[in-house]
């Protein structure tokens, strides 16, 4: 009955010892993937980084198209205002113009 004590014991042993080789590989493995994971987290915090910047170009651009868009619509309401009063001055010189002319 020594033998399958000895035959038990070994065989624990043997577990054991290949719970802690695990233990030790998984470790290993865990500290890679944490390394990768903190490259990848400075990765994304330089992607946001360059994000925020786009973003805040974006809305300096939106900023000066709307005020370029209210001088041309200011500008085209000035040049139909001009039209106007220019084609009532040809009128009033045509107008003139023929009274002048001999008859």
């Amino acid at each position: 009955m020594a033998k399958p004590k000895c035959l038990t014991l070994a065989v624990l042993t043997e577990i054991r010892d290949e719970i802690r080789s695990t233990r030790v590989e998984l470790s290993a493995r865990i500290d890679a993937t944490n390394e990768r994971l903190d490259a990848v987290n400075a990765r994304l915090d330089a992607s946001n980084e360059r994000l925020g910047a786009v973003e805040q170009g974006l809305l300096e651009l939106a900023e000066q198209q709307m005020f370029v868009v209210r001088h041309l619509r200011g500008s085209s309401a000035r040049d139909r205002r001009v039209d106007a009063e220019l084609d009532n001055l040809r009128l009033r010189l045509d107008a003139l113009e023929y009274r002048r002319e001999p008859r």
